[in-house]
């Protein structure tokens, strides 16, 4: 409440209650002081002693103190049990909506607004790994969002590219473990300085370059994460405040799997489409030549790539048939030659296997073919 012992004391009790609720108080001193029925306990809104509200729970009885009648009772402080009963309520409304939506992007702006707007957070990122990678918490971030940033914050966040596969298996294992969340004191941090944007808020357990990350869970493992910062209150990390954020985290995740799952479909769907029309245009065609060069012409406008080539198995070597660009250095041309050894693209040849690479960077067998791709 913010009173002392001794201003506590010598208080009337009236000056503890919000003036809304001071007659029904006073009402029921009166009563219970006359030996009225009344509930054994109740709730009512209080004041501090800055001013703010607080939501109190009095438990009261009449007893008898130096012959006279006089009140025996406990008052206490339920204001951060409600604000978590309505933390909960609050974020079961936004899950029933995110979870009929099929657009990944508005969910995961929806979701981090959510938590900016109803938790005692003011600050908040959420961040979306590769659901194409398995797992994907080794996976590549692909999309993140942040509220409550100025412009530069979230630039700054932007670039940094978030927490690398390794920072993630860091943070979240059982060492920093609360609840079903992770909480890393800024004195116990397991990277080097840097990493993020650093908070404005000090408060009593809560360090402005701590970080606490509420995961995405789904049957996959986790998919990505909530990290939130400047809490409003000390009492933030506690696990009455995190299980409502964890269990709105959890249906966020099935929301975004879900979302995925319709995104991928619409874009099969588009392919099969996309292949349809490309299969009558090919039917012009009457040459090897003019059917090849036609192939990477269609997928360049339909498919928007920059570069494609057509090769044809020549013995131990693929011959270049055919070369679609954008690029003004072509580096590769009509009849050079590549080793069946040689690359990814030998690999595909000698094993007669696609092989779709997310980061050739990242392949041992990857050979640099134009510094443009």
């Amino acid at each position: 409440s913010g009173y002392t012992k001794e201003e506590l004391l010598h208080a009337s009790p009236l000056r503890l209650v919000h003036p809304e609720d001071r007659e029904l108080i006073r009402r029921n001193i009166e009563k219970r002081l006359r030996g009225e029925s009344l509930a054994h306990s109740y709730t009512f809104r209080g004041l501090r002693k800055d001013g703010q509200p607080l939501e109190l729970e009095v438990f009261a009885r009449r007893i008898e103190y130096e012959g006279r009648p006089a009140i025996h009772g406990m008052l206490v402080d339920i204001t951060f049990l409600r604000e978590t009963e309505q933390l909960r309520r609050d974020l079961l409304e936004v899950a029933e909506e995110i979870l009929a939506s099929h657009d990944v992007e508005r969910i995961l702006r929806r979701v981090v607004q959510a938590v900016v707007d109803h938790s005692p957070f003011q600050r908040a990122a959420i961040a979306l790994y590769d659901l194409k990678h398995e797992p994907p918490l080794e996976g590549p971030l692909v999309k993140a969002v942040a509220v409550g940033l100025t412009a530069e914050e979230e630039e700054r966040l932007y670039q940094s590219g978030g927490l690398t596969p390794e920072q993630r298996k860091q943070a979240f294992g059982a060492t920093f473990q609360v609840s079903n969340s992770y909480y890393i004191p800024h004195d116990r941090v397991p990277w080097e300085p840097g990493l993020g944007v650093p908070g404005r808020v000090s408060l009593d357990g809560w360090h402005p370059e701590d970080f606490l990350f509420i995961p995405l869970r789904s049957g996959r493992g986790i998919i990505g994460h909530i990290s939130v910062d400047d809490p409003r209150i000390p009492q933030a990390v506690n696990v009455d405040v995190l299980e409502p954020m964890e269990v709105f985290a959890g249906l966020a995740a099935l929301a975004v799997e879900r979302a995925a799952r319709m995104e991928e479909l619409k874009r099969h769907q588009e392919w099969l489409h996309g292949s349809y029309r490309i299969g009558q245009q090919l039917t012009r065609y009457r040459s090897l030549k003019g059917l090849l060069n036609g192939i990477l012409e269609i997928l360049k406008r339909e498919l928007h790539y920059d570069y494609g080539a057509v090769m044809l198995q020549q013995g131990h070597q693929l011959a270049v048939e055919a070369v679609e660009t954008t690029f003004a250095d072509r580096r590769i041309d009509l009849g050079d030659r590549i080793p069946l050894e040689q690359g990814i693209t030998g690999w595909v040849g000698r094993h007669r296997k696609p092989a779709l690479v997310n980061d050739v960077t990242q392949d041992p067998r990857y050979v640099m073919g134009h510094q443009e791709i």
